[in-house]
């Protein structure tokens, strides 16, 4: 627009270009594998059929990052994640407390664990491998998570085709 264009000329900017001539990074290119559900299944049987994938990029030394669409199928998919791969298995929530601010705030908690907040989870996830994230589609949505070389994504009838991608990155 031409407000745009005259604050820029004000602002010298159009003398002071920059030109990206190669990516800073090389970023695989995205595959996605469409395993069917039937509507209403449980979600830890959705990942079941995942699990051919989950235990190869496990194998690689990978990540592996599962949406689920409930706050209540967290810490189910996690436990039953630790059980059937043995790895680390961090957990994300909205629930989640991060301060002791909040934890006084939200009376419903009662303790602050500094070492099961959101960031401390993020962080232990990024320091592991292999490693394994579980997390809700709304904390999903939110985050950008790089390290995850593999999103499974559960109940994802649910979602529209804009919130897949975003889900995935």
């Amino acid at each position: 627009p031409a407000a745009v264009d005259e604050f820029l000329r004000f602002k010298d900017a159009h003398s002071h270009t920059a030109v990206l001539e190669t990516r800073p990074f090389e970023a695989p290119k995205t595959t996605v594998h469409q395993l069917r559900a039937r509507y209403g299944e449980d979600p830890l049987r959705q990942v079941q059929q995942a699990d051919e994938a989950i235990a190869r990029h496990l194998g690689d030394t990978g990540r592996v990052f599962v949406v689920t669409r409930t706050r209540a199928n967290v810490p189910r998919m996690t436990q039953f994640l630790e059980q059937r791969y043995r790895v680390p298995v961090t957990m994300l929530h909205g629930e989640m407390v991060d301060t002791r601010e909040q934890a006084q705030r939200l009376q419903k908690f009662k303790t602050y664990q500094p070492d099961k907040t959101r960031v401390a989870m993020l962080e232990k996830f990024r320091q592991t491998l292999p490693a394994i994230l579980v997390g809700t589609n709304l904390v999903g949505a939110g985050l950008d998570i790089p390290n995850a070389d593999l999103i499974v994504v559960t109940d994802a009838d649910g979602f529209g085709p804009a919130e897949l991608e975003q889900l995935i990155g």
